[in-house]
């Protein structure tokens, strides 16, 4: 299962998010903060849900984030809780970079790294992102999604 919206965060929502990340200092780690994953969720939990025609009950207090100028080698995402979906939102726009799903042995599913664009997506899937051009960075944000 592989979900993608585009235009989803309200733009100052997108802002917030680059701000949040760069203030964290962090270039790929996984942080704790029950108060942006609250939020996130009290403003855009039914939106998902409506979005995807799926039904979570909000997300853990586990936050994603990456700003890095290295892509990420093939890996699925480790586990915290009994989480099974995780969100993943470009906060940036990269022209040759995304993320590459492997689904079956030989069967491959790129999404295009653009700003504002959500992906839904089954954490078991080993997935990895796309080379991108030199003195490019990657931005997004994550969240783990409660079933």
């Amino acid at each position: 299962m592989i979900y993608t919206i585009d235009d989803f965060l309200e733009q100052e929502d997108v802002l917030k998010y680059k701000n949040y990340i760069i203030e964290s200092g962090l270039s790929q780690n996984i942080k704790q903060d029950a108060e942006l994953t609250s939020d996130f969720w009290s403003k855009y939990g039914e939106k998902l849900n409506k979005s995807l025609d799926l039904h979570f009950s909000g997300v853990y207090p586990q936050v994603t984030i990456t700003h890095s100028r290295k892509p990420v080698s093939k890996h699925t995402d480790s586990k915290y809780n009994d989480e099974k979906y995780k969100i993943l939102i470009y906060l940036n726009t990269i022209k040759n970079g995304g993320t590459i799903f492997f689904l079956k042995e030989n069967e491959k599913r790129s999404i295009n790294n653009r700003e504002n664009r959500l992906v839904v997506f089954d954490m078991m899937i080993p997935h990895e992102s796309e080379k991108f051009q030199a003195g490019e960075r990657k931005m997004a944000i994550g969240f783990r999604l409660r079933d």
